[in-house]
């Protein structure tokens, strides 16, 4: 039977440090768009700090797959590595790059087969290792760390809802949708680095 790991639980000092984290980070970004409009446009400064950040969080969660608290539920491991990939094949274009094999196996329905097949791979592969995975998981989504992948997720869903509904703003639209995912990023990346730092004095065995 699986031992349910000692994660550590969310502290109020780490909210507020994340919080203050995500007001500078914002109020910088407000204040420089009016002297750079073009941040916040396709492939400007805002995408490509997501794109690095959804990256470094694939990079992260993998590395974890082989240490810590998720050593013995690797498949959970790999679906937080592949919820970060995904996000960044379906938030980074690489079609102006105008490299015909990278633009074929990242976008459109090459993409989308290569990538179903992953999910369900892993899919398997969590559902064939639920035993050891389960306890893992809900000690990881309790903990700092998660909690930031899910307000990251709540990110998400508003950059969507200000993409697709056609309210008036006081400034760009693009604007705003990009702010929301370039928060959206920074706290999957501190929920990848707060794995670390929630199970690395973990004994699992």
């Amino acid at each position: 039977m699986t031992e349910i790991p000692h994660i550590r639980q969310p502290q109020r000092s780490g909210l507020l440090y994340i919080l203050l984290t995500l007001l500078i980070v914002s109020a910088g970004l407000f204040t420089a768009v009016p002297s750079y409009p073009s941040m916040s446009l396709e492939h400007g400064f805002m995408e490509n700090i997501q794109a690095i950040g959804l990256l470094a969080s694939c990079g992260l969660f993998l590395y974890y797959s082989k240490s810590g608290a998720l050593q013995i539920a690797q498949p959970l491991a790999w679906s937080l590595t592949l919820f970060c990939l995904t996000f960044f094949l379906l938030e980074f274009d690489t079609r102006p790059f105008d490299i015909a094999t990278l633009t074929a196996i990242t976008n459109g329905t090459i993409r989308n087969v290569w990538l179903g097949l992953l999910w369900v791979s892993v899919g398997l592969l969590v559902f064939k290792n639920i035993k050891q995975v389960w306890p893992v998981f809900t000690a990881w989504l309790t903990s700092l760390s998660g909690l930031c992948m899910c307000v990251a997720g709540a990110f998400w869903i508003a950059s969507r809802l200000l993409e697709d509904g056609g309210y008036s703003y006081v400034i760009s639209p693009f604007f705003l949708e990009e702010l929301m995912e370039v928060n959206a990023v920074i706290l999957m990346v501190l929920s990848a680095y707060l794995t670390s730092r929630d199970t690395q004095e973990t004994n699992l065995y």
